[in-house]
């Protein structure tokens, strides 16, 4: 798929391993200096990307001026060119957090006609084409926006690959992980499937709860270095096993008397200052310390 489409996306909700498959995938087929790792964000556009003019400071007189600079997509296209047996990738993270069309431009023609060449913003006397061992693959967290929203253009010339905790091969990842470290009577795969259980399939599937949240060592281990969580059972209205999660540190948190963290805190009157912030409404007699800041 990768070979005829040359960009994917994976797509899934957080903890579902699409950043760590992705390096993966590239390391398998290239090198690692053929391998760029960018991240978009609401404020990166096509200047980041691929080319625009950027401040420079002269080292002799100390002033400012701008000089055309390539982006990452234009240095991988270079040396793609200059190695045409060479595969190289570039992985975007967090593809859908950024404006497709402002950041991609004329580029989009390129994803899907790779023969074919395009004038360019900056360098509108260059022919620039995109070459054919350039592979893209782009990470979507689903949870901040659903797949749905992506620019038409997009969904069209990238192939969607969609990795979820309950559908193979992110199903079982959990369980072989546990086995591999002699892990295999610990209870966290089977505390995963209730939470995922117990959420809406329907209305929240892009809110299922990844199993690599729960791929970490031992809390015995992480208490051994001062701070860490301590999983410690429940059991749930209709029998469920579930798990809370306790803070263990080389301090208590104790939450004072009318703090945020104080059960007793909506029963106390209020003070001057408090009196004219907004109130956050009436607190559960059962709300229980919060956690503190890690």
């Amino acid at each position: 798929m990768w070979q005829d489409r040359s960009q994917i996306v994976l797509y899934g909700p957080p903890g579902t391993g699409k950043t760590y498959l992705a390096r993966a995938l590239a390391a398998h087929v290239a090198d690692r200096d053929a391998v760029r790792l960018v991240q978009f964000h609401p404020s990166y556009a096509y200047e980041d990307f691929f080319e625009g003019f950027r401040p420079i400071e002269a080292t002799d007189t100390g002033t400012v001026g701008f000089a055309k600079t390539p982006g990452p997509l234009r240095e991988i296209a270079a040396e793609a060119k200059e190695n045409p047996e060479q595969p190289y990738v570039l992985i975007i993270d967090e593809i859908n957090r950024a404006n497709l069309a402002k950041v991609f431009g004329e580029l989009y023609f390129l994803l899907e006609y790779r023969e074919a060449t395009v004038r360019l913003q900056y360098s509108p006397s260059e022919a620039f084409n995109l070459p054919p061992n350039v592979f893209i693959i782009g990470t979507m967290n689903t949870a901040d926006r659903s797949i749905a929203l992506v620019d038409a253009a997009i969904r069209r010339r990238f192939a969607f690959v969609e990795l979820h905790p309950e559908e193979p091969p992110v199903r079982e990842v959990l369980g072989k992980w546990l086995a591999a470290n002699g892990l295999g009577s610990d209870e966290r795969a089977a505390l995963l499937a209730a939470l995922n259980n117990a959420i809406d399939d329907e209305q929240d599937h892009d809110f299922k709860i990844g199993p690599s949240y729960l791929m970490r060592p031992q809390p015995q281990q992480r208490r051994r270095s001062g701070t860490g969580l301590a999983l410690r059972p429940h059991a749930a209205p209709g029998g469920a096993l579930l798990r809370s999660a306790s803070v263990t540190s080389t301090s208590r948190y104790v939450p004072r008397p009318g703090s945020p963290g104080c059960c007793s805190c909506s029963a106390m009157p209020p003070t001057p200052d408090s009196a004219r912030r907004t109130s956050p409404g009436p607190r559960s007699r059962t709300c229980g310390p919060r956690w503190p800041s890690l």
